[in-house]
């Protein structure tokens, strides 16, 4: 964890490294600091499926149903955007 953290000081505007230390968190269960670096990454990169679908993840855990749809929603619209393209 503590590479991820001293690699956020040197990136901060990486989404990719956002999602990693979201997903790190939502494992650790400490989900104020999943959240934190999910958006993050999704304010750096509103496509990043994983961002969308590890936050709809997260709030899966929490409860929050209504706000897990929508992220897991919009992980499937990149996905069915992507396959349309190809």
């Amino acid at each position: 964890m503590r590479s991820f953290q001293r690699a956020e000081l040197r990136h901060p505007d990486d989404a990719n490294l956002q999602t990693i230390l979201g997903s790190s968190y939502r494992n650790l269960k400490q989900y104020d600091l999943a959240f934190k670096h999910h958006r993050r990454a999704i304010e750096l990169d509103p496509r990043n499926r994983g961002a969308h679908e590890y936050i709809g993840e997260a709030y899966l855990m929490t409860g929050d149903l209504p706000a897990a749809e929508k992220h897991l929603a919009a992980r499937s619209r990149r996905s069915a955007c992507s396959n349309a393209r190809s």
